[in-house]
């Protein structure tokens, strides 16, 4: 089984039945998965922002996950535009994704590491506007002094 097919059959495992997505060469595997895929179904959009506004849009009146594929690089970031994220305390969340999709990005942005062009990041009804102690990241490679230990 391909990581693409197992992707798919995660999905629709837990209950997804649509699925918002551009089409392209980043995404070839996962939009082939998804069409075999026999209980999801697919809603192609013009651009990566349809995409996401589309799914959000789903999410709210059904109450169901908005799922969005979009082509790796730019156009991951460009859906970023459309990111609208509850967290309950205590709730554990992944974001999962294509190298290149903006996975990284939009958690620096909830971390206050990095900045946005426009909306709002807010945690506890407060505008997040840079780091914090209430926030915790742990980065993917070192981040400080990559040739020493935990001991050292």
């Amino acid at each position: 089984m391909r990581l693409a097919d197992y992707c798919m059959k995660f999905l629709a495992d837990r209950g997804v039945r649509h699925v918002f997505l551009v089409t392209g060469g980043g995404a070839m595997h996962l939009n082939d998965a998804l069409g075999r895929e026999p209980r999801l179904a697919y809603v192609c959009n013009h651009h990566e922002q349809a995409s996401a506004m589309a799914a959000e849009g789903y999410a709210r009146v059904t109450g169901q996950p908005g799922v969005v594929s979009v082509t790796s690089g730019p156009g991951g970031v460009n859906a970023l535009n459309g990111v609208d994220l509850d967290i309950e305390r205590n709730e554990f969340v992944c974001v999962v994704g294509p190298s290149g999709c903006g996975k990284t990005t939009l958690l620096n942005i909830i971390a206050g590491l990095e900045t946005f062009d426009s909306g709002r990041v807010t945690m506890q009804g407060r505008d997040i506007v840079g780091p914090g102690p209430e926030r915790g990241v742990i980065f993917q490679q070192y981040a400080l002094f990559p040739w020493m230990t935990v001991r050292k």
